[in-house]
């Protein structure tokens, strides 16, 4: 491209860049991710490109791509699309689980962290999408919606089931890892 060109993103639910466009909108250049954000750029007609033929840095989840290093910097942290995790620990939060270095609770395609520090559970999935998104079934989070809990009760309690803790845990208030924000559009 040249210096005098104006570009457009245009971006789907997930804050992912998926093509770019001109002033009169027609497509320049598409993207398509892996589930942990590994960008193929593509031709405006979906042929393979090794590349960006625009050098765009902004894609996966609205993250600035270095294409040297093939990561991602986000906000607080940098991100690797090819490994699935962050390169750092969470800079507030000591995480008791499977992984002190995990992306969006290892639910790419339905939670994202925008800043590197708060798993958010993506648009308006409802009491459904949660639940999968918690890896429990709709009919317990109605049942315990029933019993008078929250939803921030609810998130947390199936955190720390999650991270394979149970109420005898010597860390119980630690267990429960980042928080989860539950986002609607």
């Amino acid at each position: 491209g040249t210096l005098n060109e104006r570009l457009y993103a245009l971006q789907d639910a997930n804050w992912n860049v998926t093509s770019l466009i001109d002033t009169t909108g027609t497509i320049q250049e598409r993207y398509n991710y892996s589930a942990y954000g590994t960008p193929t750029f593509l031709t405006p007609s979906f042929g393979a490109h090794s590349s960006s033929s625009f050098d765009w840095e902004t894609l996966y989840a609205g993250y600035r791509f270095d294409a040297a290093t093939s990561l991602f910097a986000v906000r607080h942290r940098v991100y690797s699309a090819v490994l699935g995790v962050w390169v750092q620990r969470d800079p507030d939060v000591f995480v008791v689980g499977p992984s002190l270095y995990e992306y969006a609770l290892e639910l790419p395609l339905s939670m994202a962290d925008p800043l590197g520090l708060v798993a958010i559970v993506l648009g308006g999935l409802g009491l459904a999408g949660l639940a999968t998104a918690l890896g429990i079934s709709l009919a317990v989070v109605l049942g315990l919606l029933v019993a008078g809990w929250t939803i921030a009760q609810i998130i947390a309690w199936a955190k720390r089931r999650r991270n394979g803790c149970r109420r005898n845990h010597p860390k119980w208030d630690e267990c429960t890892g980042p928080p989860i924000v539950l986002l609607t559009f």
